[in-house]
């Protein structure tokens, strides 16, 4: 797989800390635009993914609840909504995104590829 998680942060906190906007080409700003925000909506997917799973839902096939707990759903939420600076129904919506995500696969890849906002999944 390459990078872990961790190591793909520290990488991205280089990047950030050293990145110098004002010396980049004009001709180059919408590229990195482009880029910056395929990796955001990858670690928007990639959130949805952990905090579906956290939450006991199907994620990849799983069957719903595999590793749930009472409470594992509203405790899930409760950590995306803080690691993501977000509402707690924003939270849920970004769950229950990542839980659709098992049965609609083209979506699926094209969010985990930073294509597609998994927002725009279908989850009722």
């Amino acid at each position: 797989m390459g990078l872990t998680l961790a190591e793909l942060r520290q990488a991205m906190s280089a990047y950030t800390a050293a990145f110098d906007a004002a010396v980049v080409p004009p001709g180059r700003l919408g590229e990195l635009l482009s880029d910056a925000g395929a990796i955001e909506r990858m670690a928007s997917t990639l959130s949805c993914l952990v905090a579906a799973r956290l939450a006991g839902g199907a994620v990849r096939g799983d069957k719903p609840g595999l590793g749930g707990r009472a409470g594992s759903a509203r405790a899930a939420a409760q950590a995306l909504a803080r690691s993501a600076g977000t509402s707690l129904g924003e939270a849920r919506r970004a769950i229950a995104a990542g839980q659709a995500m098992a049965d609609q696969p083209e979506v699926a890849a094209a969010a985990r590829a930073g294509e597609q906002l998994f927002a725009t999944l279908r989850t009722g």
